[in-house]
């Protein structure tokens, strides 16, 4: 297929809520006379589409995907795609945009590491979809609603919207029986886990990695290998992504100051905390606790 480049946009996805890297919301196209081609782009972030009424294609390289009332679709990170919307047909759906990664609690980063391998190949799942339809109808309700808890944004909707974007990943990689998502990292975390135990009490400390390797008595090469390996990132974007999170807890109390929060994370100084912060969170930690300033719990 051949594109000009200047047909294709690369979409910034703006999120709902700092502590929230998602979008959704939902789309409404009345009947029209003629066949409506929306624009070829695409983004970072995973995008699922829920089918509430009429029918629409979703096109990519590779597939036309014709999606009816109840249909789900799963489009992975960076995948191109377009929409196209048949004549005479009425069409509403959500959009749901979102960076599955941060959702991943410490204790669940075995399992961040196979969706962070697979980010860019993840719509090789939507046989999920097809082979088991009470699975796409789970999938379908949970997206409804985070829809709605974003919408009405009631007290405490982070925490369900947290809650059910985990369970569209639990779904995903429980009904996987085509082991797309490939679960062969047992041994390796295993092996590793001494070495995550002490990233994690030591944040604030200088890390080394030569002394991380010595834990498990590897070379530094081996042992960087290794955490590569079965982490699915690096050992330093490992301990900057803790780091991230961990300055995101001080962030949220008004005791602690932004360079505080730097210093007890473990991040050498404000420069390094804000460009670090800025790479995941794409605002700087001021402009982060400014922002939970104006998104507050709501009654």
């Amino acid at each position: 297929m051949q594109l000009q480049h200047s047909t294709i946009i690369n979409e910034q996805v703006d999120y709902e809520h700092p502590l929230l890297c998602l979008k959704i919301w939902e789309i409404r196209h009345p009947r029209t006379e003629r066949l409506q081609f929306g624009p070829w782009h695409y983004h970072k972030e995973i995008e699922f589409l829920a089918i509430l009424e009429g029918s629409i294609t979703v096109e990519t390289r590779e597939r036309h995907d014709r999606l009816r009332q109840g249909d789900v679709l799963l489009l992975g990170s960076n995948e191109l795609h377009r929409t196209i919307k048949a004549a005479d047909t009425a069409i509403t759906y959500i959009v749901f945009q979102v960076d599955p990664l941060p959702f991943f609690a410490p204790s669940m980063m075995m399992y961040r590491s196979l969706f962070a391998d697979n980010l860019e190949s993840l719509a090789q799942l939507n046989y999920i979809f097809a082979d088991h339809p009470p699975v796409r109808e789970q999938v379908f309700a949970h997206i409804h609603a985070i829809y709605e808890e974003i919408r009405q944004t009631s007290k405490g909707y982070e925490m369900s919207v947290g809650i059910r974007t985990n369970q569209v990943l639990y779904e995903l990689l429980r009904h996987d029986t085509r082991q797309t998502l490939q679960w062969n990292k047992a041994p390796g975390l295993i092996r590793l886990q001494p070495v995550l135990t002490y990233i994690d009490e030591h944040l604030a400390d200088k890390i080394q990695a030569a002394d991380l390797s010595r834990l498990l008595n590897l070379n530094y090469y081996s042992f960087i290998k290794l955490f590569k390996k079965t982490m699915g990132v690096s050992l330093v974007d490992h301990i900057h992504y803790k780091r991230v999170k961990t300055a995101e807890r001080y962030l949220l109390s008004k005791d602690v100051s932004i360079g505080e929060a730097g210093q007890l994370s473990g991040f050498e100084d404000r420069a390094q905390f804000n460009k670090i912060f800025k790479r995941y969170n794409r605002c700087t930690p001021k402009q982060f606790r400014d922002r939970l300033r104006e998104n507050g719990p709501t009654a």
